[in-house]
């Protein structure tokens, strides 16, 4: 009997602590009031405006747990490279304590550039992936535009549509998706939307990107007809990432010559060598007689 009363008591004890912790109405209401509504909108405002300021903005990274994940890698390639180097150095080599340190100091250098180099390589992956997706994303803008909606009601019925698509698709947003959402979060935490544009765009390395924001928060500051601005602006973007083709297209002779020329010049010291060590040896025994 003692030990059913003793157990009556911790089960009466712990419910009455849960109930305690839980939430009472009057705090439900409180989160679901304006002020609180408000300052939750400017926390985000805030969020998004510091994350758009640091380098992993220009990779395309926005999310906590993809940031975190490239910023724990990036400070683990030095390491392993380092831990590389030096292993080999004591298998193959020898164990010198000296010998060691440099070889961990040489693994943790070429670890860093290898990250840096790695950082490069997707900013500029980002910059192609913003130029192929830039067009795309202003005509469909256009075409909600030109169905009645004004900028704002465009931009969510335009990310209503890419998040369930990309739902259906099992794959992520595109890179000018997810900044036009930063955009429509910051507007509605109270920016503008040309500073908003302004903001997003200036974390970008991309001169489209850039020259895009800028005449969307334009056309929508002046008011009046969109669709004709709005027309010109996707039509510019288009015919940049046109001449961005075929720039690369023009380049592309140029890449395949130089190992073509590479590989003529190493069979022309292939073939000269030995004509050249001939007469090396000929003049080498004129000379000692």
């Amino acid at each position: 009997m003692v030990v059913y009363g003793v157990a009556t008591l911790l089960l009466l004890t712990f419910a009455y602590l849960k109930v305690r912790e839980g939430r009472s109405a009057h705090d439900v209401l409180e989160d679901l009031s304006e002020e609180s509504l408000t300052q939750s909108l400017e926390q985000g405002s805030e969020r998004d405006r510091l994350i758009l300021k640091d380098e992993l903005s220009q990779l395309g990274l926005y999310e906590k747990e993809e940031r975190r994940s490239i910023l724990r890698l990036n400070k683990c390639l030095p390491l392993l490279f380092a831990a590389v180097f030096a292993g080999s150095k004591a298998v193959l080599f020898s164990t010198a304590l000296m010998g060691l340190a440099a070889s961990a100091l040489a693994g943790f250098a070429f670890g860093y550039l290898f990250s840096r180099s790695r950082i490069r390589r997707m900013q500029a992956e980002f910059i192609r992936q913003v130029e192929f997706y830039l067009p795309i994303i202003m005509e469909r803008l256009v075409m909600a535009v030109q169905a009645g909606l004004d900028i704002m009601p465009a931009i969510k019925t335009l990310l209503d549509l890419e998040e369930r698509s990309a739902k259906l698709e099992r794959r992520k947003l595109d890179p000018v998706s997810r900044l036009l959402a930063i955009v429509y979060r910051l507007t509605n935490a109270g920016l503008t939307f040309e500073q908003a544009l302004k903001d997003v765009s200036a974390g970008i390395n991309c001169p489209s990107f850039k020259h895009a924001f800028i005449h969307l928060g334009l056309a929508q500051r002046e008011g009046g007809e969109l669709v004709m601005p709005l027309r010109e602006l996707s039509d510019a973007t288009q015919l940049y990432y046109q001449e961005s083709i075929e720039e690369e297209i023009a380049k592309m002779p140029v890449k395949a010559t130089g190992p073509l020329l590479l590989t003529f010049a190493g069979l022309i010291m292939f073939f000269i060598t030995s004509p050249v060590i001939q007469i090396m040896n000929l003049m080498l025994k004129s000379g000692l007689k």
